[in-house]
Formats: structure tokens, sequence, C-alpha cells
């Protein structure tokens, strides 16, 4: 074990800082104190006294990122003591040190004590934080600083935590980092996070760039700078730097390659002055030296980015290889490195717009009520490149990049995006669902109400707002759709043991849903809908209730219940791809879960295996009926495109069938049919015809008549 950590010591050197800076102390050193107090016996997997933790993260804000915000310092000392003791509460730390230090403690605390799976709390807990941080941007701050302190101490832990913890870092917070723009932290968090992800590929990477600053051609072209700039008596500095690892990963693949990036080396031409005029001088002074290469031009004077960066960038294609010349004032380039923070340091303040970005961002992911992995994707999207786009009126719209015609309607007002059903972009009118392109116009098309949208579309959306919007809409409807399901569930085992349904309205049966912790009957409902609660937990008290002999009834172990299929609709039926089932077919069960119905054979080899009880089983039937026009895409293995061809001619049914290709998948050759169909006849024809066992669908969509 270390020696003990030095308290004495250390809070003289803190107080010698805060004197030196002016900064009221004793709040600050309140915090510390009961800091060390608190942790006092802790020691962290290293074998270090805990509280040196804390302290290390002070010292990030306060040496690193010359914070000196009193409530932010005694925040860090106490950001892990609620989380890690529990006789201490929030309550107690706002008595003690005030509200806004509390608030602050309070986002950067985990929660606990939750009878879940870890992943879900762990996800709960993002949630916590992005909503908290968008009322105290503070607390993601302290969260950086906390994140790359257990990154520099990963070397006591297991490999598993040591990668779990590095892909966090890469899909979260080294994200966080970028979107605030804070680049010490942002090239800190990537680099560590990608060393421990990717360890020989990023040894490699930093071998190659070691050297690149001292390469010829490099000094080449900073010498041919320096001597234009003078000649033009213009005052600049140049600043040679290569990329950080962030730009060799690829998120998508989620690969390390020198190859990921357009090139290895930026200039930073600085100019001493802050007038902006100037920056297009010297573009000029660049270009005279330097052809660019064509429409790489980037504009980020005129067109700031949303969280304030400003500089013009040229590329230009030199000795063989590709540089990035980034030409700011000096104003500029503080703003660029320090991002949020510099806006704290230069105006006391944020300005009013860009708080307000910076809110609804970080509302809008932690309000996100999907998936965690498609949370992340929405982390990614935020800190993406951005296109720059405009409304006829000329005001600019700034996206990620591959944004929709809805994101921009969201953008603009969030009726706008929710009447939005398309837009004219250049003469031309687009869905809500095609994607834009750097500097076009958009016109927006609204229609008279809010429109149904598609449940896919919400993986094409880049935005927060706009993703959150049709995730929030795609709920509402399973929700409903749980409820309907659950009180037809309900319905059906009351009928069996002869319990009057309007029972079910009663002051009584109101007190068993107190019992049982439900809010209201349709509470209760959308549970059984969504496989939360037996039905048979509700029947057992009304039945103890109402029927005067309810010690006699049994309840069998049956089947959940029956439901009838008039028609598909993705946002609600799923098809499981472990066996395969089709639409109309025999022997078909369906499974209740939060995200609808998934349909299995009941002989389905996964039901087994997962020791599903038949008491979870729905009954399906299938009814006859007209569809809207629903369109299938499915993969046939060990089949050529001419026998599928063959299989397809033998239906009589009304099927179009709209694309048929053969492609490769690793070493099989698989056939991919897509087809639209208006019924249920024509749809179980189509599948008959195709070989039995060799189809899956892989996705199905509803052209419904509101976009």
């Amino acid at each position: 074990m270390n020696d003990p950590f030095q308290i004495d010591s250390y809070r003289k050197k803190l107080s010698e800082t805060l004197t030196q800076k002016g900064t009221d102390q004793q709040l600050v050193l309140d915090a510390l104190n009961f800091a060390y107090t608190a942790h006092e016996g802790q020691f962290r997997k290293s074998g270090d006294p805990y509280i040196i933790h804390p302290c290390t993260v002070v010292d990030i804000l306060l040496f690193d990122l010359d914070l000196d915000s009193p409530d932010l310092l005694a925040a860090a000392f106490l950001h892990d003591v609620v989380e890690d003791l529990e006789d201490i509460t929030i309550d107690h730390i706002e008595s003690r040190f005030g509200k806004n230090v509390s608030e602050i403690v309070d986002g950067c605390t985990k929660l606990r004590r939750y009878r879940m799976r870890n992943q879900n709390l762990k996800d709960l807990t993002h949630s916590k934080i992005f909503l908290t941080a968008s009322q105290h941007l503070e607390i993601f701050i302290v969260k950086l600083a906390d994140r790359l302190h257990n990154l520099r101490t990963l070397g006591s832990l297991p490999l598993s935590k040591r990668q779990r913890i590095a892909r966090e870092t890469l899909d979260i917070y080294a994200p966080i980092a970028a979107i605030l723009n804070i680049t010490p932290l942002r090239s800190l968090l990537f680099d560590q996070a990608l060393t421990y992800l990717f360890p020989r590929n990023s040894r490699k990477i930093k071998n190659i760039l070691k050297n690149e600053k001292d390469l010829s051609e490099v000094q080449t072209i900073q010498k041919t700078l320096e001597q234009a700039f003078k000649k033009e008596m213009m005052d600049v500095t140049i600043r040679i730097s290569p990329k950080g690892m962030e730009s060799f990963y690829n998120p998508i693949k989620k690969t390390l390659s020198i190859n990921n990036a357009e090139n290895s080396i930026d200039f930073s031409i600085i100019l001493h002055t802050n007038n902006h005029l100037d920056c297009y001088k010297a573009l000029g002074v660049i270009n005279s030296e330097f052809s660019p290469i064509p429409r790489k031009l980037r504009d980020f004077i005129a067109n700031p980015k949303s969280n304030g960066y400003q500089s013009i960038h040229v590329r230009h294609n030199l000795f063989g290889r590709n540089y990035l010349m980034m030409i700011r004032t000096m104003e500029m380039d503080f703003v660029a490195n320090q991002g949020i923070l510099a806006h704290w340091r230069m105006h006391n303040q944020l300005s009013k717009d860009y708080v307000e970005y910076l809110r609804e961002e970080f509302r809008m992911i932690g309000e996100y009520d999907g998936d965690a992995v498609e949370r992340r994707q929405i982390i990614q999207d935020s800190k993406s490149d951005e296109i720059y786009l405009f409304t006829p009126q000329g005001d600019p719209i700034s996206l990620p990049s591959n944004s929709i015609v809805l994101d921009f309607a969201y953008k603009i007002h969030s009726d706008i995006g929710k009447n939005c059903i398309g837009a004219i972009v250049n003469g031309k009118r687009l869905g809500v669902d095609e994607k834009l392109s750097d500097g076009q116009v958009v016109n927006i098309l609204t229609g008279l109400s809010h429109v149904q949208r598609p449940a896919e579309l919400e993986f094409k959306c880049k935005t927060p707002k706009a993703r959150s919007a049709v995730n929030r809409q795609k709920n509402q409807r399973l929700n409903a759709f749980s409820e309907k399901i659950g009180r037809d569930i309900l319905v059906q085992h009351m009928k069996k043991v002869e319990l009057d349904v309007n029972i079910l309205k009663t002051d009584e049966t109101e007190l068993i849903l107190d019992v049982l912790n439900i809010e209201n009957i349709q509470n209760a409902y959308q549970r059984i809908g969504q496989d939360r609660l037996s039905p048979k937990e509700l029947l057992y008290y009304l039945a103890d209730i109402y029927l005067e002999d309810s010690l006699s009834i049994q309840f069998e172990k049956e089947c959940l219940g029956t439901i009838s299929v008039n028609a598909l609709d993705n946002y609600f039926y799923k098809f499981a791809q472990c066996c395969n089932p089709y639409p109309g077919d025999k022997n078909i069960i369906g499974l209740l879960s939060k995200r609808g119905i998934s349909f299995h054979y009941k002989n389905c080899s996964e039901i087994d295996r997962l020791k599903i009880s038949q008491e979870k089983y729905l009954n399906i039937q299938w009814v006859q009926c007209e569809w809207p026009k629903t369109t299938f895409q499915i993969e046939i293995k060990n089949e050529s495109v001419f026998s599928v061809i063959q299989a397809l001619a033998t239906i009589n049914a009304n099927v179009h069938i709209k694309k048929i290709e053969e492609i490769q998948r690793g070493q099989r050759l698989l056939v991919m049919v897509n087809f639209e169909v208006t019924d249920l006849k024509a749809a179980r024809q189509t599948f008959r015809a195709l070989p039995k066992g060799q189809v899956t669908i892989n996705h199905y969509s509803i052209n419904r008549i509101s976009h």
C-alpha cells in the first residue's frame, strides 16, 4: 500500500493557488475536509487512499483547465461521497454547501439500489446525467475530469473492465467533450480510451505521427508560408499539429487505422489580430502559394459551428499528401481550443443562444427512451461534422452530416417537425426521410395536423430532437397498443371465472391496485400487455373480493390468451429470426414485451432454450382482410435467383415483386427479395411458394396514407 495522503501539504498548495487567483477559499477547503473525512479508510483498486481521486479531479479542473469557481471545485471534491457512502445524502450536501453544489454532486451520482439488470441501470444513470447536465453544464465538466483520472488509473483493473470503461468513454464521454469543444479533454479522453481498446494500432499510429512535424516537406511548407506572410507584413503564428487519435477512429466500423483520416498534419495560421477580415486576406496569401483542393473550402467565420467554433478551413495536396490549413484570429484560436471554457473565462457567462443549444441537445439525449445503443448513436451523431443549410429567407441552419428533411424541420420548430410532410429543395420535392446536402435551400412543407411516423424513421434522424420526437410517438403508440392487448387478455381471463368486467371500475379494484403499487386500471392493462404483470395475479385479488367461493377457483396452466391480427404494423408486430415464422402460417404464438408482440413457432428452439412457460403464449388468429400496402424485405438461403423466380411465378395472388438480387455475405450467397402485398392471402401465398425454413423476414414496412 502506498504512503498515506498528505492532506496538510495538499491543503496548503490548494490555498496558495486559490489566493493567487483571488478565489474565495472557505467553501472549497470545507469541501476538501468533508471529503477527506468521508472517504477516510477507503482505498482504490491501486491501493491509493481514495481521497487522491477527488483531489486529482480538482487538480485537473484548477491547474489543467484553469477553472476556479468555488462551487465547481467544491462539487468536484464531493462528487463521489453520496454514491459511495449510504449515510450521506444530497440533502446533507445541500444543507452544508448550498443548492448549486448539491445539484452538481447529484448530477454526478450514479443511480443505485434498483432491482434491474446492470446495463439497464447504467443506461438510466446516463439518462439522469444528461437531464441534470441540461440544467447544470458544470456537471459534465466534473464528469469529464473524473473520467480522465479514471482512465489514467485503469492499470489495476481486470482487462474486461478496462475495455468496458474505455468503450463507454469512446461512446459517451469523449463525444461530450467534443460537443462542448473542450479540446484538451477531448484529445486526452480519445487518446486514453483508444490506447486501451486498440493497443497495437494506437502504438503504430503514434510512432508514425512522432516524426511527422520534422518531415522535410512539412518544414518546407512552414517556411514558404512564413516568407509569404512576412512579405505581406502580416504578423502570424504557424502551428503544426499532428492529428489526434480521434481522427483515425471510424465509429461506424469501430476500427483504428492511419488510413481512416483524410490527413495526418494540420497547420493552424493564427493571426495576431482580432479583425475577421484579415483571415480572408490570409486565405489569399496561402492560396497564392499553394493551389487549394477544389470544393474543400469551409468558412466557419461566416457560418460558425453550433458550439461557437470559427475558422476558415482550406485543404491542399502538397508533395502527394493532403494538408488542412486552419486560419483564425487569436480569440478564435482560444475558443477553438477551450470551447465552453473559453466562454466562461472571456465573458464570465455563456451566451444565451449557446446555453439553449447545449441544454436542448443534452435534454433530448437524456429524455430519449430507446435502446442504450441508440442513445450512444445519438451522442455520436451530435458531435459529427456539420452541414450548413438555409431557409427560404436565407437564415443558416447547421445540422450533423447525413441529416434528413425531418431533422431540418425540427431544428426550426417542434410544431413544424410534427406537421412536416416533406420539403422543396432546389425545385425538387423530397420526403421527410431524404438526406440533405451542404448549402441547400430547404422549404419545409407541412400538413394541417401531426403526422404519424413509421418506426424505422427514428434511425434515419441525426439530431436528438427529431429522433426523440419520433421515438416518443412510437412509444405512445406502443403503450396504447399494450393497454388494449392487456385489457383484452384480462377480460378473457375474467370471463373464464365468471367475473363481471364492470368491477374493474369500482373503488375496491382501486384499492387492489394500490396494494399492487399500480397507478390505475389503464396502467394495469399496459403492464399486462407488456408482460410486466400476470393477469392471474390481479385475478386472485378480484376473486377474493367478488367471488363467494374464491378458494375453489383453480387457474389452469394454459396460454395467456388469444388475439386477432387484422393487419400487420411494424410498430407492434415483429417476426422472430430464430425460427422465421411468416404471416398467416399455422402454429404461431406471440410473446409480449415493451416492444409489442414477437411471433414465433410453437416449437421454436429459442423458446425452449429460454424455458419460456406456456402461460406466456398468446394464441394468434390471422384475420383475412384488406391491408395497407405492405412491403417485405426477405432473404433466402441456399437458393439461386432463377429458382426463386420460378417459385414466385407460381403465385396467383396480387403480389408486386419490387426487387430480386443475389448478394454475398461471408462465404454464403443469398437471394434478397422485396415484394409488396395488400392482404393476408397474398402474403401467405408468397411465403408458401418459397422453400420452407430458408426464408428470413429482415424487415417490413407499411405505406400509410400519411407521411
